[in-house]
């Protein structure tokens, strides 16, 4: 695992948060101003209810002698199945005429522990959706009716066929009364004849008021509430897309502003103490935003003397904890380097040894930059032949090689 990744905390996904806050208002914004403009350039969107009600299909009378029991809730849910068929569909389209086709989006509803059915049309234009809910609502409730009266035709149909049997048949008993008036069988035949006759008119009288039931049947089904011009649409809602652009924005920013985290091989105050394994002693900030650019640091010793600069403060800040980070030993030398050139080295060097001298101590600073020595400018050093390497090789003593 890559230690910059190792042991993070809430403090630590706090930091990311607050590094990439920049980027992550920024995405924020700009969800937002995508979802207000999309919606501000949708067409607005009608929408209008009509009302109807699934009366109990045990209300009407049933004349065959048995009780049809029927669960309410599925029979509200199969007369959605209907309302929602090709068959009402085709029927209310022809009301509508041309207009049909502005009929976006049908949707059917039971209000809840009611028996009411809720037919809602949505539309771009609000006299499409209006009329088009009531056409669907009147479509169906038509279709129910005509069911209702086609079945109890054909069962009073089925009656008068039955009955036209009975008489049939007294007719037949009737002729072979009269062939054989002083037949042994002739009480038995008219017993036989009187209960078809009974059967018959009791049929006939079923058969008619099937069929009075039927002219005046409303097929279980009625319009409670007809649809209402719409006072304004439902839709688009620029507040409402720009509050979820926002959200969404929100959520790609955050996301971001970790996997970014997770890939950037960038070193800062942050992380750097995770990934070389030691504490961070102190940081040095930059001077002007032309250096900020160039990443360069305050390139003069004079700043320690600016007792208010903020360069001034770190380097004693520095001083203080290299001097405190190893309590109870000495440490006599401390190696300045970088992973590149260009960093700073110099400048860390010359500033942090001007200000252990200003704390008492005695300090040599020496440069190693043996191709392109900056430290002795610094000091106001410019032309010398004494350096490290004349120590090194002899040519000079310590002592000498000081300036």
């Amino acid at each position: 695992m890559d230690p910059q990744d190792a042991d993070l905390n809430l403090r630590d996904y706090l930091r990311i948060l607050r590094r990439r806050a920049p980027m992550i208002i920024g995405l924020t914004i700009l969800g937002a101003l995508i979802g207000y403009l999309w919606a501000s350039t949708q067409p607005q969107r009608y929408a209008a209810s009509a009302d109807v009600r699934i009366l109990d299909p045990n209300a009407e009378a049933v004349f065959d002698g048995q009780t049809l029991r029927i669960d309410p809730k599925r029979e509200v849910d199969t007369q959605i199945e209907i309302i929602e068929s090709a068959a009402v569909r085709t029927a209310a389209d022809e009301t509508l005429g041309d207009r049909a086709d502005e009929v976006d989006t049908v949707l059917v509803s039971n209000v809840a522990d009611t028996d009411i059915v809720k037919i809602r049309v949505e539309s771009t234009d609000p006299e499409v959706a209006r009329d088009g809910a009531d056409a669907i609502a009147n479509a169906y409730v038509e279709a129910r009716r005509a069911q209702t009266v086609s079945t109890l035709e054909a069962r009073a149909t089925g009656l008068r066929d039955k009955a036209a049997e009975f008489r049939s048949r007294v007719a037949e008993i009737d002729a072979a009364i009269a062939f054989a008036p002083d037949s042994p069988e002739v009480p038995s035949f008219q017993s036989e004849r009187d209960s078809l006759l009974t059967r018959a008119d009791d049929y006939e009288e079923r058969a008619a008021e099937l069929e009075s039931t039927a002219d005046l049947s409303s097929g279980n089904a009625e319009v409670v509430d007809p649809a209402q011009l719409p006072t304004g649409p439902f839709d688009p809602r620029p507040t409402r897309s720009a509050v979820l652009g926002a959200l969404l924005g929100l959520l790609i920013g955050v996301s971001g502003a970790f996997v970014i985290e997770r890939l950037t091989d960038e070193v800062t105050p942050d992380n750097v103490s995770a990934i070389v394994g030691a504490p961070v002693l102190g940081t040095i900030p930059l001077r002007s935003s032309r250096r900020l650019r160039r990443h360069h640091l305050p390139a003069t010793p004079r700043s320690i003397a600016e007792r208010e600069s903020a360069s001034a403060e770190a380097f004693r800040s520095l001083r203080t904890s290299v001097r405190f980070s190893n309590l109870g030993k000495e440490k006599r030398v401390l190696a300045v380097t970088s992973a590149s050139g260009s960093e700073g080295k110099s400048t860390v060097t010359a500033n942090l040894a001007l200000a252990l001298a200003e704390a008492g101590l005695r300090v040599v600073a020496i440069s190693g930059d043996l191709r392109r020595p900056t430290l002795a400018s610094f000091f106001g050093i410019e032309d010398t032949d004494a350096g490290l390497t004349s120590v090194l090789l002899g040519d000079l003593g310590l002592i000498d090689s000081l300036v």
